[in-house]
């Protein structure tokens, strides 16, 4: 990700309020094993961004994070793409390891696995 995704990523607009990122990681944190969000349904509860900034927010952590950012899907319910496939597999193994099944399609049952804050 370019540095100056990073920075905006990182600042908050508003003196004092925390930046996007830092809310991106308060939602996320608070999705319980066995559980998912899209990516758009956290951007709604944020209340602000687009699902694809959330994205690319999650993308920013550094390796390691405590952030349960595997528990984020897209749309459909399905591992969204990403330019490291090594990523792609260990979202579907933390997945699966938290005990959800994905269908035929490599798609969750967002009926089934979503959580709703």
């Amino acid at each position: 990700m370019p540095q100056l995704h990073r920075k905006i990523l990182k600042t908050s607009l508003k003196p004092g309020q925390p930046s996007f990122l830092q809310k991106v990681e308060l939602v996320v944190s608070q999705i319980p094993a066995g559980k998912v969000m899209t990516y758009g349904q956290v951007a709604q509860c944020i209340g602000e961004g687009t699902a694809r900034l959330v994205g690319m927010a999650l993308s920013s952590l550094p390796t390691g994070s405590s952030i349960p950012w595997h528990r984020v899907v897209n749309a459909k319910g399905g591992i969204s793409p990403r330019a490291n496939p090594q990523s792609s597999l260990e979202q579907i193994q933390r997945l699966l390891g938290e005990g959800l099944q994905f269908n035929c399609n490599q798609e969750l049952d967002l009926n089934s696995y979503r959580f709703k804050p």
